[in-house]
């Protein structure tokens, strides 16, 4: 093996571990050598930026040649891609105003040596940044994590000059509202993709206040994906913000675009089955917490996830040629409970997959999607396969006009008002009823209005529209006075 082919092996195997870890747990000994030697920075994040912008530094250095002095763009690398199109275009369109560059999550690995777990690598900024605003727990970390960030940042301004704006897809995540002050203060706009298209009218008033509490809506420019989210999201901001655009969710353009190539290695183990199901499973106080569980504990789903999961669970004993994925969003309530009683069954046909695995791909992947109060219930509405909405054991204090989403009534989706209905739906849906398949004219139209409230201008075209409201940020820059 030659040296060049034992780097490359071993910068795959530390992008798979980061991961697959997800920066959340002790990284391998060899990177927390090479953080406390400080070499970190210039032996692995640098190279491992530059290796994914080559192309993007030539032409930087082209332009540059040529007399121009475009905005250097830097977009994090999110694992749903929503800024995939916004690079093709700027590339596509030969434009001299800007250069852009992939920002790899792996470029910033040595949080995870710094912060060693989830909960510390927040503590030091907000305990948690959608409640309220507390003192730093441990400011040592804090300051340990500027340095590192001052750091990185000049690292990457060596490579590509200076940076003009920073694209990322959250705003009031713990670490990132660090990044975005420290960006801000070497003058880097910074502009957020909001991923939190959907809500209702109790969460946004509710957030909206935890926002303004925890002081995290501090980026320049946000992009919304209706017009209720950006009302929270104003009444939250801070100073530092500029503008709120409703441009609409640039996640929705894949529906339009993809080319549907199921190519991930997973899927010639799942193609053996012919029927598979998707199964969203929801956290017992989602759309509730944080902000009235503490008074209303009875505010929970509970009984309904339980119950869900006892036919989920019946049904892949029943049916062992029907595949079931079992897609986690965040950390859920009943997870380890499910999964072990699926493997003390030995339920193969039952896959569990957390929030790395892409959901838009599965919905098109799966002949059914089931779910409760998710994003994915809506972003499921872009595909024609019928889906199941759970709709039981709410407790009657649960205001559904504010506090739940508009699913049940909505006519996009098929509603389940029982434990025994489930079974019953379950099982036509596994012979072929054809009431349960067709997605009509109406039902389909019901979706797309349904769509709208959350993802306003849901077209394929996102992207170009925020690429047009971007150039002219960059205009805007460049006018203003040095």
């Amino acid at each position: 093996m030659t040296p060049i082919t034992f780097v490359k092996k071993v910068l795959r195997r530390l992008k798979y571990e980061f991961m697959l870890r997800g920066f959340f747990k002790e990284p391998r000994p060899l990177l927390n050598l090479l953080f406390r030697l400080g070499w970190d920075i210039p032996l692995f994040a640098v190279p491992y930026f530059v290796s994914h912008n080559r192309e993007s530094l030539e032409r930087l250095k082209l332009l540059r040649k040529q007399g121009h002095e475009p905005a250097v763009v830097y977009f994090s690398m999110e694992g749903d891609g929503r800024f995939e199109r916004l690079y093709e275009i700027s590339k596509n369109l030969g434009n001299v105003d800007s250069v852009w560059f992939q920002f790899p999550i792996q470029t910033v690995a040595a949080e995870a040596i710094i912060f060693k777990s989830h909960t510390q690598r927040g503590c030091g900024f907000y305990e948690d940044a959608r409640m309220k605003y507390i003192d730093p727990i441990n400011d040592e970390n804090r300051v340990n994590y500027r340095t590192y960030l001052e750091l990185f940042f000049d690292a990457l301004e060596k490579v590509t000059g200076k940076i003009d704006f920073f694209l990322s897809g959250s705003n009031h995540d713990r670490y990132v509202v660090e990044m975005v002050s420290v960006a801000q203060k070497r003058g880097i706009e910074w502009i957020v993709s909001e991923r939190e298209g959907t809500g209702t009218e109790y969460t946004y008033q509710n957030e909206a206040e935890c926002n303004r509490n925890s002081l995290t809506v501090t980026a320049d420019y946000f992009i919304m994906a209706n017009e209720g989210h950006k009302h929270m999201f104003e009444l939250g901001r801070r100073d530092s913000v500029k503008d709120l655009f409703v441009i609409g969710e640039l996640d929705t353009d894949w529906w339009f675009h993809w080319d549907q190539k199921f190519t991930r290695k997973e899927y010639r183990a799942w193609d053996r089955y012919e029927k598979r199901v998707l199964f969203l499973t929801f956290g017992i106080r989602n759309y509730v917490s944080p902000y009235a569980f503490p008074n209303n504990p009875e505010f929970n789903w509970i009984q309904l996830l339980a119950e869900a999961e006892d036919e989920i669970f019946e049904f892949a004993c029943r049916h062992r040629d029907v595949l079931v994925f079992y897609k986690m969003g965040h950390i859920e309530d009943n997870n380890p409970i499910f999964l072990e009683r699926c493997a003390k069954a030995g339920l193969t046909n039952v896959v569990p997959l957390d929030r790395s695995f892409p959901c838009n791909e599965l919905i098109l992947y799966s002949q059914l999607v089931i779910g409760f109060q998710t994003t994915a219930m809506y972003e499921a509405m872009f595909s024609n396969n019928p889906l199941f909405y759970l709709d039981w054991a709410i407790h009657p204090n649960i205001d559904r006009k504010t506090m739940l989403l508009p699913l049940a009534d909505s006519g996009a989706c098929t509603t389940i008002s029982s434990k025994q209905q489930f079974k019953e739906m379950l099982e036509r849906w596994t012979v072929g009823d054809p009431e349960i398949l067709e997605v009509n004219d109406e039902k389909y139209m019901a979706r797309v209005r349904a769509r709208e409230t959350m993802f306003v201008n849901a077209d394929g075209f996102v992207a170009e529209r925020v690429w047009e409201k971007l150039l002219s940020l960059i205009q805007l820059r460049k006018e203003r006075p040095k």
